[in-house]
């Protein structure tokens, strides 16, 4: 007994089956049915039928600042600025302030004289300087003391002394010294306290001058 029961522990243990699961179909399945759910693509009859690809546009976001637009009449103000003065430019040691007196002095041509303040602020009101003129490259208004210029305040003393109007047309090539000479005429007036008009940029037919007119 205790052998067979021994050789009973050894056999495989008897484990019930358990049924066989079976598919359970609910309709019948057949390629003609799967044919006919799918549709068939429309018939491309020209290239408008063609799917269109859709471009995808990405954008930047960039810090923009807004710029602020100018004034009206800001931009020919700016145009017409003139700088008198430069802080950065050298100052020039031993040179003479304009007066009434070396002005028409001959041995003043060909010499370099500072405009007075006072007398450029006088000048700026008469619209003297020009746009064209490189005042901006100076720590202080200087001129140059021409022998023409020299001539020319000669005539303005004269007529003076003789209480008769001076008339006198300057002409020349361009950028030859007009202006120069006729702010320097406006400069020796105005040293010798007479009452300065000035027509900048007069027009006339087929020209533009300036006219000034001293008297004392």
């Amino acid at each position: 007994m205790a052998s067979a029961n021994s050789l009973r522990c050894l056999m495989r243990p008897t484990i019930p089956r358990a049924p066989r699961i079976q598919p359970v179909l609910l309709a019948p399945f057949s390629t003609s049915n799967a044919a006919l759910a799918v549709s068939a693509p429309p018939a491309i009859k020209s290239r408008r039928d063609l799917p269109q690809k859709v471009k995808k546009s990405y954008k930047k976001r960039a810090n923009v600042t807004p710029v602020r637009k100018p004034q009206p009449g800001e931009r020919k103000a700016f145009r017409k600025r003139i700088q008198l003065s430069n802080n950065s430019a050298l100052p020039v040691a031993g040179l003479e302030n304009l007066d009434a007196s070396n002005m028409t002095k001959a041995e003043s041509a060909g010499k370099m004289f500072a405009i007075p303040d006072q007398v450029v602020d006088h000048l700026r009101a008469l619209e003297a300087f020009k746009t064209t003129q490189t005042w901006n490259i100076f720590r202080k208004p200087h001129v140059l003391q021409r022998r023409e210029t020299v001539e020319l305040m000669k005539k303005l003393e004269l007529s003076a002394k003789d209480k008769k109007a001076l008339k006198c047309v300057l002409t020349g090539s361009k950028l030859s010294g007009k202006s120069m000479a006729m702010l320097q005429a406006m400069a020796y007036a105005l040293l010798n306290n007479w009452v300065v008009f000035h027509v900048p940029e007069g027009t006339y037919p087929r020209r533009t001058s300036s006219r000034f007119h001293a008297s004392n």
